[in-house]
């Protein structure tokens, strides 16, 4: 009965190493795609708050 468990979780977990092998992060992205990223928020106008209620206020409102 114990080598019948066994042999399931070993199966198991070849079969969950063969679904994280076939997929791929979706939030991953790559060194280029960081950096015109950056490239992009540095060209915004950035913003300031005088106070935390302010800043809470700002985002409150997203």
């Amino acid at each position: 009965m114990i080598q019948r468990i066994e042999k399931s979780c070993i199966f198991a977990a070849r079969i969950m190493r063969k679904l994280v092998a076939e997929k791929e992060d979706p939030t991953l992205m790559t060194k280029e795609e960081f950096f015109a990223k950056i490239e992009r928020a540095e060209k915004q106008p950035g913003k300031s708050f005088a106070s935390v209620d302010e800043l809470d206020q700002y985002i409150r409102s997203l």
